[in-house]
């Protein structure tokens, strides 16, 4: 009887799913292909209006779009990336909830090597993400300042309203263009291209942030699979995440 039971128990372990790092592979999927998609188009639509709205030198257009391009093909490196690596965190993650008796030793040295590769670069890229989160909340802030300039100017105030990407940091102090002011930023704010970029910017930064939830459930997961591993390193144990 126990061996009957014993075989039930190692083919329930061997069917077993592992939840949670399943829930992070969707959830490391979801956001990337949020952050990435959203990303990507909120760039090209904010190249459009530097090139129709703003009044920027020809050089100082010309490493934005740069810098752009750049960012466009990081954009799908990413995605890349992150799909190969989320599938990679999900097998290891099917192996290590698998019986231990199913492997031999020297197979298991190997995948306890391998589970501490993985942690620590999850680890690393979790911290990698949280810079990506930082620096995607910069344009959110930037779209949000300039609505905020747009809805001060019907109220009728005395003083110019201006919005300058100098300020920002974006175009050096010592080029001429790049600022706006009243009636030309009212009609820039009025376009449909703006508010498509700022919801675009927002989504950017909330793929984001599913990015880095998801990260740090693989982080624990990793770390509580090995851990348990290392404690009960049982023939019939699996650790079920």
């Amino acid at each position: 009887m126990d061996g009957v039971y014993g075989g039930d128990s190692r083919r329930g372990c061997m069917r077993g799913v592992p939840r949670v790092t399943l829930l992070a592979t969707i959830l490391c999927f979801a956001g990337v292909a949020l952050f990435c998609g959203a990303g990507h188009e909120a760039l090209s639509w904010t190249a459009w209006l530097l090139q129709k709205h703003w009044n920027l030198p020809e050089d100082t257009s010309l490493i934005i779009y740069q810098l752009i391009d750049i960012f466009l093909i990081v954009i799908y490196g990413t995605a890349g990336a992150f799909f190969l690596y989320g599938i990679l965190l999900f097998t290891e993650g099917v192996l290590i909830s698998r019986p231990r008796k199913s492997y031999s030793v020297s197979t298991a040295c190997c995948g306890r090597c391998i589970s501490v590769w993985f942690i620590i670069l999850t680890y690393v890229l979790t911290i990698v993400w949280l810079g990506v989160f930082g620096f995607s909340t910069l344009p959110v802030l930037i779209g949000y300042n300039i609505r905020d300039a747009c809805n001060i100017i019907p109220l009728g105030n005395p003083t110019s309203v201006c919005m300058d990407l100098r300020q920002y940091g974006l175009i050096p102090w010592n080029h001429t263009g790049g600022r706006l002011c009243d009636d030309t930023l009212t009609v820039m704010c009025d376009t449909s291209e703006f508010n498509m970029a700022f919801n675009l910017y927002i989504s950017a930064c909330a793929g984001a942030t599913v990015s880095v939830i998801a990260m740090l459930i693989y982080c624990t997961v990793l770390v509580y699979n090995y851990g348990m591993s290392q404690l009960l390193r049982r023939d019939d144990y699996c650790t079920k995440l």
